[in-house]
């Protein structure tokens, strides 16, 4: 991969926006990607999944938008649709089947496009593992040694968004 070009799989998460920020800030070409499962551009009346992942795509629209920056947008709609009708299971037994997918699209895209890829999770959720195998994709983690009370700190310090430092998870 190009060193000086980095891609963020950018939630409205705290975290992420940290991560891409700082790529930002320290002078680094970056990309972020936007995965979700529908299309970014309809109301959230029209889109067929939840509302609060509506809402997450709006954030990190916004966020780039606030940035001056261009993101990606990939609609894993489809592939996390085959996997649904391929199992006869309740849909909660699939719950992990979205982030492994958005690992799999984050790598790939990654490679595609000869990027680096970040993986935006801080030292909380690693000690927690509030994560599951093969997710959040990425090859390096810049505040994997910070706990979440650090990145909030590093979020204010850096010029965050208040939309993004004071949303309340879902």
């Amino acid at each position: 991969p190009r060193c000086d070009w980095f891609l963020v799989w950018l939630s409205w998460w705290i975290d992420s926006s940290v991560v891409l920020k700082l790529i930002i800030d320290s002078w680094h070409k970056v990309v972020p990607l936007i995965i979700w499962n529908w299309d970014h551009n309809v109301d959230v009346h029209d889109y067929n999944w939840t509302k609060a992942e509506w809402l997450d795509i709006q954030y990190a629209k916004n966020l780039c938008n606030d940035l001056w920056i261009k993101f990606e947008y990939i609609d894993a709609n489809k592939i996390v649709s085959s996997f649904v009708e391929s199992f006869d299971s309740e849909k909660w037994t699939l719950s992990g089947i979205s982030p492994r997918i958005r690992s799999i699209l984050i790598y790939t895209f990654a490679d595609a496009n000869n990027l680096i890829s970040a993986w935006c999770i801080n030292g909380t959720e690693y000690i927690l593992a509030a994560y599951s195998i093969w997710w959040p994709a990425g090859h390096f983690s810049p505040i994997i040694d910070l706990y979440k009370s650090e990145v909030y700190a590093v979020a204010q310090k850096i010029w965050i968004p208040s939309y993004i430092i004071e949303r309340n998870p879902l």
